[in-house]
């Protein structure tokens, strides 16, 4: 068996000769890794012409700004066994940018010497509602390879923690998609088996609360400082109990059961 067009590699002429077929048929050989299209465009090229005509997609990843320079960096990514899902932890309230690689690279075709482009398109999908994506939804490309970067916010949760699952998944316009074209007689359940999920566990940011926290403290130590007519009144062991108690008490609230 070899690999051909879906792995850059090549048996090594340093095997020997009693190694390979017809002498036998199943042995481990030394291969040549090549690099020189080592690369998702060439991958792309490489296996489309064993595939359904689809627009192909690449998820780079979800980023945030992060530091004083508020940069662009990626957030972790984690991955359990057993689970064919990626998993991102996203706070509320807050910005990413998802990143995404997207080829139209067509089909050769008899007629015609240049790739004929695929119909399809990327639609995405958010299971929870919490998401909001600035951009044309399904998205499309006119050129054979184009990198898309979407603006991705996350609501305001009225709970602590929220699990969505967004969903990415070539469709053609037709009868049952979700964007209805008659002229197209295929619909989008045709590519349910490339679709790709991301696993996003939405939650509220622990800084937050305590920011919230610290600052209701700071608000009740304000309101027993107006009221004093003498600084010698104010009894300071009990208002540090009381700021400590405050501040932890509306940290926890607004953590688990967002009360402000």
């Amino acid at each position: 068996m070899q690999l051909k067009d879906f792995a850059n590699l090549s048996i090594a002429s340093s095997n020997a000769i009693e190694r390979l077929p017809p002498t036998k048929f199943f042995s481990k050989l030394n291969c040549t890794k090549h690099t020189d299209g080592d690369n998702w465009a060439a991958r792309v090229n490489a296996i489309k012409e064993h595939f359904i005509d689809i627009t192909y997609f690449q998820i780079k990843g979800i980023y945030r700004k992060r530091g004083i320079c508020r940069r662009w960096e990626v957030v972790p990514s984690k991955t359990f066994e057993n689970n064919q899902f990626t998993t991102y932890d996203l706070l509320h309230g807050s910005r990413y940018l998802l990143k995404l690689s997207i080829a139209n690279p067509g089909k050769n075709s008899n007629e015609s010497s240049k790739p004929t482009p695929s119909k399809s398109k990327i639609i995405i999908t958010d299971s929870s509602g919490e998401l909001t994506l600035n951009t044309i939804n399904p998205l499309e490309t006119s050129i054979q390879f184009d990198d898309v970067e979407i603006p991705l916010t996350v609501k305001t949760l009225q709970i602590n923690s929220q699990a969505s699952l967004l969903s990415f998944q070539p469709i053609v316009e037709g009868k049952n998609s979700p964007i209805k074209d008659q002229s197209l007689p295929i619909s989008n359940e045709s590519y349910g088996e490339f679709a790709v999920h991301l696993d996003l566990n939405l939650r509220l940011s622990r800084w937050r609360a305590i920011g919230f926290g610290l600052l209701s403290g700071l608000a009740y130590m304000a309101l027993e400082l107006s009221k004093a007519t003498d600084i010698s009144d104010i009894k300071w062991w009990k208002a540090s109990i009381a700021f400590s108690g405050i501040s932890i008490i509306a940290g926890i609230l607004y953590y688990f059961y967002n009360k402000k």
